[in-house]
Formats: structure tokens, sequence, C-alpha cells
């Protein structure tokens, strides 16, 4: 359970970023509309695409690949995260993948994703969606947890053009 909720603070942290005051602290400068590598663009072509990509790259610790499938929708419009929020990102992305990279996990990655109907320009996706070699993220999340059972992981996603962007991780505890 420690490291569900090592998580959660650490998720929180990585897409808050922007969205609460700076508390006298020096602010991230917001992100420019940088234009997605190739691979990010092929890989986001629909939301189960972006999101088995986006999983793979934070298990195999490929946090750039990640932070290229990810947007700040606390800037209006909504931009992708800035290489400046992707380098303080990279403590919650090590959380993730603690919480992730078991031993029945293998490298390479094998994610695949169940269909995701979109909601117009979002799209959600519960972590029994997503399998990992096999094992739903929440099966993943749940090895060597205690008392976790009522903790659930879902992505959310937005589309910018024709891409989509991982744009929040929400968790929720208890029933």
């Amino acid at each position: 359970m420690r490291t569900v909720l090592g998580v959660a603070a650490g998720v929180a942290l990585v897409f808050g970023l922007t969205a609460c005051g700076d508390g006298g602290q020096a602010q991230l400068v917001p992100p420019s509309p940088a234009t997605p590598s190739l691979e990010a663009e092929v890989a986001a072509t629909t939301p189960a695409a972006a999101t088995a990509a986006w999983v793979a790259a934070v298990l195999e610790n490929r946090y750039d690949a990640a932070c290229e499938l990810m947007v700040d929708e606390s800037t209006e419009p909504p931009q992708r995260v800035s290489p400046e929020m992707c380098t303080q990102a990279g403590s919650t992305l090590d959380g993730l993948r603690e919480a992730w990279r078991k031993d029945v996990v293998t490298l390479p990655a094998q994610v695949t994703v169940a269909d995701i109907a979109p909601q117009g320009q979002t799209a959600l996706v519960p972590d029994t969606d997503v399998l990992v070699n096999g094992h739903s993220l929440r099966d993943l999340q749940l090895i060597g947890a205690t008392g976790g059972e009522s903790f659930q992981l879902n992505l959310a996603l937005r589309q910018l053009g024709t891409a989509w962007f991982v744009s929040d991780v929400n968790m929720s505890f208890g029933g």
C-alpha cells in the first residue's frame, strides 16, 4: 500500500505542477506547442495506441518518449508537456514504473489496450483495460500491496489535432 500511496502523491505532482500557484517558488515556463516526433504521432493515432505507447515507455524507462505522449491540461489551450516539466516528472514516472514493473513483466513490454470509445476529444482508460504481458495494470499495482483492493487508476487522454496524449492519471481509493 505504501507504493500505491507514493505513486498517488507523485502522480498528483507531475500532472499538477502547472495547475497550482508557485507558493513563492519559481514557476515553470509554459510549454511551447512543440511538434511531436514522428514516433509519437504514429503511436498516438488512437487513445488505445497512445496509452500502450505511453505505458511501454514508462516501463522501459524511456521518459522522454513518455513525455512526448503527454499534454498539460492546465494550459489554455492544452499543450504538450515541456522538457522542463518532463525532467521534474522523473521521480513520478519512476514511481509508476516501480508499481508496474514486477517479476511477471519482461522487457520490452508487450502492452495491449482494449478498444476505447472517445467522448469527443477526451477518453478515459481504466487500469483493467491495459495489459502488460497479459497482466492488467491494476493487477500489477496490487502485487505486493496490502489493503489496496479498492485502489483504481484511470488514464485520461486528450486529442490534439489528430494525435492522442495522456493528460492525467486519476487515482481513487476506497469504495
